[in-house]
């Protein structure tokens, strides 16, 4: 693994540069031991060459987020019960009825042995946590403040089961919607239409003009929608490797950020997240400066993330992080006012915690917003295909009407 580090040498000197490591607690073990005291210290991504690891198996065990928060809320409740870590994980394996957590505990019982940390035998076991969410586990772990750290972890999960259940829900109605609608069209389209245009035909009659241009767009749909299709998979698949290079990753993100109803919603989720973080890392009792240098992994955004490490840079050289924060739009004008007040109070975290139920119910305030519009647009759409089936169906009855008629 590869980091780039920011600090302090001997001299009271900022050094900064990049090097090899196994872990980020080997890097900072390194940096200690030349003397260096580490300011900030993320993993650098590698522009890897595009792979389709078909082959290539992973034995660690997969889990949901809700399978993960219900391991979790467990292991937290023993621990908080009074047993060790050790004699909890061995409670779980006895006694629980799911066999990925009797799995999952047998092999951090395992990796525990060997003498890692619960951080790193969760990292070996599963592929479920983000850097910033195992640091507060390994902090927890050391200063002997694990139950709290994992009530801090289920309290990140719960939230953020929360926001996608919210999400599910608001595109669910709309997307029924949509589908019955398509299946219409196409019954209409492809069925229902030939069969009277060849009757019209059989007596000599056409179709009116709008169920003509119906039957020239099902022609067109099915002789250009599989290579339509094609072309989708194959800019889908254009998209998703060129999404692995930083480089093309950043213009990607920072489109999807200026777009009008995702980038409000992306940009609402990344800053009760990264609040959140921030908030339950300095609640662990990290230093300010580790704080925000952990946090950057629980960004997504590339764009967002690059604004981000711009204000970590800032702070690390002097600046507040509410002035940090509001010169690179990290938070906006008064979730800056309400750090600020935190900073000038000593209790920051509070301030955060605070900060990220705020941006919490901005982001369901925008989400019954979006169900709303989305429902509304997706039923006007529906009525208006019918009204439009409707009316192509009505007006070619009354031309066969007219030919038999004659």
């Amino acid at each position: 693994m590869k980091f780039r580090y920011k600090g302090l040498n001997s001299g009271g000197l900022v050094v900064r540069g990049e090097m090899e490591a196994d872990s980020r607690k080997g890097a900072m073990q390194t940096l200690a031991n030349g003397g260096i005291a580490v300011l900030l210290l993320r993993e650098v991504s590698t522009d890897a060459p595009f792979k389709l690891n078909i082959f290539k198996r992973d034995d660690r065990v997969k889990f949901s987020d809700i399978e993960m928060g219900h391991f979790l809320r467990k292991l937290a409740d023993l621990c908080c019960g009074g047993l060790l870590l050790a004699d909890a994980l061995e409670s779980l394996c006895s006694n629980t009825s799911s066999g990925k957590e009797r799995t999952l505990s047998e092999r951090i019982l395992a990796h525990l042995r060997d003498g890692n940390s619960f951080a790193q035998a969760l990292k070996k076991c599963c592929n479920f946590f983000e850097d910033s969410t195992l640091s507060i586990l390994e902090l927890g772990d050391l200063t002997g403040k694990l139950s709290q750290a994992l009530c801090n972890v289920v309290n990140l999960l719960q939230r953020k089961i929360e926001t996608k259940k919210r999400f599910i829900a608001a595109l669910s109605y709309p997307f029924f919607i949509c589908c019955v609608a398509f299946v219409v069209i196409l019954l209409f389209l492809f069925y229902l239409m030939p069969r009277m245009e060849s009757m019209l035909r059989g007596f000599g009659g056409q179709l009116p003009p709008s169920a003509h241009i119906l039957m020239n767009f099902s022609r067109f749909l099915a002789h250009y929608f599989p290579i339509l299709l094609l072309l989708a998979a194959i800019a889908a698949t254009l998209v998703r490797y060129f999404y692995r290079f930083d480089k093309y990753r950043l213009i990607f993100d920072r489109i999807l950020l200026q777009l009008p109803v995702w980038g409000r919603l992306n940009a609402l989720f990344t800053r009760a997240r990264l609040s959140n973080t921030l908030a339950s890392l300095m609640a662990g009792g990290v230093a300010t400066s580790e704080a925000i240098g952990m946090a950057v992994d629980s960004i997504s955004n590339a764009f967002f993330k690059k604004n981000y490490i711009k204000a970590c840079d800032a702070i690390l050289d002097g600046a507040t992080l509410a002035s940090a924060f509001r010169m690179h739009k990290i938070f906006d004008g008064s979730a800056a006012d309400i750090i600020a007040v935190g900073e000038k109070t000593g209790g920051i975290a509070a301030q955060l915690f605070s900060l990220a139920a705020m941006y919490d119910e901005q982001l369901n305030n925008f989400l019954r917003k979006l169900i709303a519009a989305i429902s509304s647009a997706a039923l006007l759409f529906a009525f208006a295909i019918v009204a439009i089936l409707a009316l192509s169906l009505v007006s070619t009855v009354l031309n066969f009407s007219a030919k038999l008629a004659h």
